[in-house]
């Protein structure tokens, strides 16, 4: 979900920060062995930040924002194809590629222009963006939605090889 960082101009989305255009800063606020998490800032907006936290193979994509709400946007006006009751989840999907957009529990996405989205971040300050597998958007969405808010902490893998089998 996350190949790169500089290319430009993106062609999936980007996940930013709804009082700053863009971050002059990325740096590395931590890792463990699978997840790493960057911290984006700007010198013009020092209250404004946004911790950015993904892994290897995994489809979740967390951000936690300081001083505004999340904006996730599109090249192109992306189908909605699912939203919760409270409004908080969003399925979406463009170049047959689809999406949960997961905010905190009562937030309501809202749709400032046709490619743009804004989740309101009240105390809870962080929003989810989960690629859905091919094929399996309807069916994916309940499970999808289930581990989106519950974040990763820390990741550890562990190593063992046997030299006489060479395994």
């Amino acid at each position: 979900i996350c190949g790169w960082m500089d290319f430009e101009p993106p062609n999936d989305l980007v996940i930013g920060h709804a009082e700053v255009p863009r971050f002059l800063d990325a740096r590395l606020a931590g890792w463990s062995d699978w997840f790493v998490t960057a911290r984006f800032a700007t010198p013009a907006h020092a209250d404004a930040t946004m911790d950015v936290t993904y892994g290897h193979g995994s489809p979740f994509v967390y951000a936690s924002l300081r001083g505004g709400d999340a904006v996730v946007r599109f090249p192109s006006p992306p189908e909605v194809f699912h939203r919760s009751a409270d409004g908080s989840t969003l399925g979406v999907c463009r170049d047959r590629r689809c999406w949960l957009l997961v905010g905190p529990r009562g937030a309501r996405w809202s749709e400032v222009d046709g490619t743009t989205f804004r989740s309101p971040l009240g105390a809870a300050g962080r929003i989810t963006v989960a690629l859905l597998p091919d094929g399996q958007r309807e069916t994916a969405v309940p499970l999808f939605t289930q581990y989106a808010r519950t974040g990763v902490r820390d990741t550890k893998v562990s190593w063992s090889y046997d030299v006489a089998a060479a395994r």
